[in-house]
């Protein structure tokens, strides 16, 4: 169980629903493209700037691209993202009392 001193437990656990393609969802996925694609051009603009090496994007400058995301964002909502990933591949993740 999380500590009570952990804000993040305060929000909604992200759940990751599958939502097939068609009539109702089709700008959903086109917005995810864009972003998807958006996302991958800042990550090897950030690369550039750290000076990071091409052959490493997947993994030196993605992860750092991910957390600066995160880290940008409301903290609490990253911190849950990145526990309901972790959890949904198998960790056990516990925040310190």
């Amino acid at each position: 169980m999380a500590s009570t001193n952990y804000p993040a437990q305060k929000y909604r656990k992200p759940i990751n629903p599958f939502i097939g393609r068609g009539d109702t969802s089709e700008r959903l996925y086109q917005l995810e493209e864009k972003a998807h694609s958006t996302f991958k051009t800042a990550a090897e603009e950030l690369g550039k700037v750290l000076g990071q090496d091409k052959k490493f994007f997947w993994t030196e400058t993605l992860p750092e691209a991910l957390y600066s995301f995160l880290d940008g964002w409301d903290h609490c909502a990253g911190e849950q993202a990145c526990i309901a990933f972790l959890e949904k591949r198998g960790f056990t993740i516990t925040a310190k009392e």
